[in-house]
Order: C-alpha cells, then sequence, then structure tokens
C-alpha cells in the first residue's frame, strides 16, 4: 500500500477545511436570501408595498382622509386638524422596512420643544444640552427624552401619554412649539390588523397632543 507524503495529507486536510467552509458560506448566502425574501414579500409572496398600500388605504378611509397609492401618503382634516401620514421606503436598501411619519400642528401651540427617541440622534445644540427625566423608571429606561423647558416637560409627556408612546413604540416624537411629528417603523409583516392598530396608536397620541392646554407661565 502506497502511503502519502505529510504533504499530500496536508493538502487533502486543507481542501476538506474549505470544502466545508464553501459549504457554509453556500447555506448562509441561500438563508440571508431568504430573510430578504420574506422582509420583502413577506410568507404569503405579496410585496410589502401592497401591503402598506392596503393597511394605509383602509385606514385613510376610516378616518374620511384622502388616499394618494403612488405616494403611499394621507391627508386631511380630522376634528378640525390637518393630519398627514407618509410611508417612505430607502431607495438603497429595500429590505428595509419603511418610516412611517404622522403629523399636525396643535390647536393651542406651547413654547416648548420636547424630543423623545430609542436612541441617540443629531439635535439642536440647545436641545441637546437639555436631557430630562421623567421620573417615570420605565419610560425614563426605554426612551431618551430632551426638552428646552424641564420644568414644564409634563405639560406635553402626561402619564397617559408616556403609557401610549411606550405601546406604540416609535423612533421619534418631536413636539417644536406645536409642530408635531411621530414616526416609527412597520415592515406591515405581522399582519394588516397589527399595523392598523398602530396607526390607531399613533393617532391617538397625535391627537392627545394637538389637544393640550397652553403651558402654564413661569
Amino acid at each position: 500500500m502506497l502511503s502519502l507524503a505529510p504533504t499530500g495529507l496536508l493538502l487533502i486536510a486543507l481542501g476538506e477545511s474549505l470544502a466545508i467552509v464553501g459549504a457554509v458560506m453556500i447555506v448562509a448566502i441561500i438563508g440571508y436570501a431568504a430573510s430578504l425574501y420574506v422582509r420583502r414579500y413577506g410568507s404569503h409572496g405579496r410585496l410589502r408595498t401592497d401591503r402598506c398600500h392596503d393597511v394605509l388605504s383602509q385606514w385613510a378611509a376610516s378616518r374620511r382622509l384622502r388616499f394618494d397609492g403612488e405616494l403611499l401618503r394621507i391627508e386631511g382634516v380630522v376634528d378640525d386638524l390637518d393630519i398627514l401620514v407618509s410611508a417612505t421606503y430607502d431607495q438603497i436598501e429595500w429590505s428595509l422596512p419603511p418610516a412611517l411619519m404622522m403629523s399636525t400642528i396643535a390647536r393651542h401651540p406651547q413654547p416648548i420643544v420636547v424630543q423623545v427617541g430609542r436612541s441617540w440622534f443629531a439635535l439642536d445644540e440647545q436641545i441637546a444640552r437639555n436631557r430630562v427625566q421623567l421620573g417615570d423608571p420605565v419610560f425614563d429606561a426605554h426612551f431618551k427624552t430632551w426638552c428646552d423647558q424641564p420644568a414644564i416637560v409634563d405639560t406635553i409627556l402626561s402619564a397617559s401619554l408616556r403609557e401610549r408612546l411606550l405601546a406604540l413604540d416609535p423612533d421619534e416624537l418631536l413636539y417644536d412649539r406645536g409642530v408635531i411629528e411621530l414616526r416609527w417603523d412597520d415592515d406591515f409583516a405581522d399582519g394588516s390588523e397589527d399595523s392598523y392598530r398602530r396607526l390607531d396608536d399613533a393617532f391617538s397620541i397625535v391627537l392627545a397632543l394637538s389637544h393640550r392646554d397652553r403651558a402654564p407661565a413661569h
């Protein structure tokens, strides 16, 4: 029987290792491609934009608002408030979930700026120096809050509003002297009922903020 030289044995071992690495890489690539497919099309094979379109159009109809299906945009008036809702997809990475935004102008604008978010993001220098704690352990642990008038931040972020924000878990809430913007992500993969509920939750937050009474004078 012929015996292989040490070099030959080494080459065989190296070849087997490379084959195993190659197989692992192929499985990983297939798995990643499958995950991207599900993120874009969902488990039922529908484009996420189709699911987004369906939910937004149904929600707009229930509120008697105008829906632009091409722009994925809702506009109209509810309770004398101009409401704007939009869904925006990343133009480079199509697998990312769309960013939804709902905004309006408060009936009684307060001269105060409040910003709430789950992570650090770009802030006006004056606001960035005024991070505040609400004395709500759950809320303070989950969100970061900034306010240019910390003494009256409770006029915006009441206990009931904080509960609603925890339920929705948005990326950002901004109250800028009466301009209200609420942003969150929704991949529309959990079913239309959940996405519809998130729109309702966002609307309840925006509506509550828009009806806040004027802040007390300081």
